[in-house]
């Protein structure tokens, strides 16, 4: 009975702040790889910044964008499946 009637409703917004903070983890990357060293989007976004390499900028930030919005285009296709009351076309 749980997990019929309370999950439900609990698992929308957990899925919108998990799709949502898809930028903050890719924000953060950019912080964590120059602070620890590792190779990644975030230290090519830094050395492209620091460089003034423009349109590597432009990429990353491009592919950044694109991202959070297929996260949130997938999002919004499967709130449906976890709450069948909503919908997307008329009756």
């Amino acid at each position: 009975v749980f997990l019929w009637y309370a999950m439900r409703n609990a698992l929308l917004p957990q899925t919108t702040a998990l799709a949502l903070s898809l930028g903050t983890i890719l924000s953060g990357s950019l912080l964590v790889e120059i602070m620890f060293n590792y190779p990644g989007i975030g230290s090519a976004l830094f050395s492209a910044i620091t460089g003034f390499d423009y349109f590597v900028i432009y990429g990353i930030v491009f592919f950044i964008v694109v991202a959070i919005a297929l996260a949130t285009l997938v999002l919004d296709l499967i709130y449906p499946l976890l709450d069948p009351r909503i919908r997307y076309q008329k009756r």
